[in-house]
């Protein structure tokens, strides 16, 4: 089995809560198409961000605060589920939502 490539949050007891501070801040308005497909297609993607660099798309995100910080919950131990309130902000769920009508989808046949 391959190392996970992200850090394994420990799941040891229902309700056990971590505080994360990321400085990867909401979006408060979105890029327009151009700059989303640039990112999409690999241009920053997958870079190391050095501590003091700034953020992929900042001019987009909320400059109200440098961090943002977001509060998991266990909800179950096996298999690990988590919650994460505050995680996605309007314009990211609204997005994503948007993304999901432009879809072909049709049902699995497996």
């Amino acid at each position: 089995r391959h190392v996970p490539r992200h850090y394994m949050w420990r799941a040891d007891y229902f309700g056990q809560e971590y505080s994360i501070e990321t400085k990867e801040t909401h979006f408060v308005s979105l890029p327009d198409a151009e700059e989303l497909e640039r990112v999409k297609m690999g241009g920053e993607v997958g870079r190391r961000l050095a501590d003091d660099a700034p953020r992929l798309l900042q001019e987009y995100r909320d400059s109200s605060a440098p961090t943002l910080n977001l509060t998991m919950t266990v909800l179950s131990c096996a298999p690990r589920a988590f919650e994460i309130k505050n995680f996605l902000s309007p314009i990211e769920v609204e997005h994503i939502l948007d993304l999901t009508t432009s879809m072909k989808l049709s049902r699995s046949l497996t």
